[in-house]
């Protein structure tokens, strides 16, 4: 499953609850599942999805190749479906 998709079933799921309990455990979740992966990947992961700049903007910043980038990007992926999953 896509990363985009597990965060984006993530926040529906906490959207078509009118509980606001539910909803606070729904993001929750999402919290402590981002938590679980090395800081390394959720920060590239975080800039890709959330700021959305070119990779080589990240690579640049993070003073890495573009490579690199990308395959932190992958990793981050894997372990977040893993962490969702799991």
């Amino acid at each position: 499953m896509d990363i985009h998709r597990i965060i984006r079933a993530a926040l529906m799921e906490c959207d078509r609850t009118a509980d606001t309990l539910a909803q606070s455990e729904c993001r929750l979740r999402l919290r402590e599942t981002l938590r679980k992966i090395p800081a390394v990947y959720r920060q590239v992961l975080f800039h890709h999805l959330v700021d959305r700049p070119p990779v080589k903007y990240i690579a640049r910043r993070e003073r890495v190749a573009v490579g690199t980038v990308l395959s932190r990007i992958f990793t981050a992926k894997r372990l977040l479906r893993a962490a969702w999953e799991g």
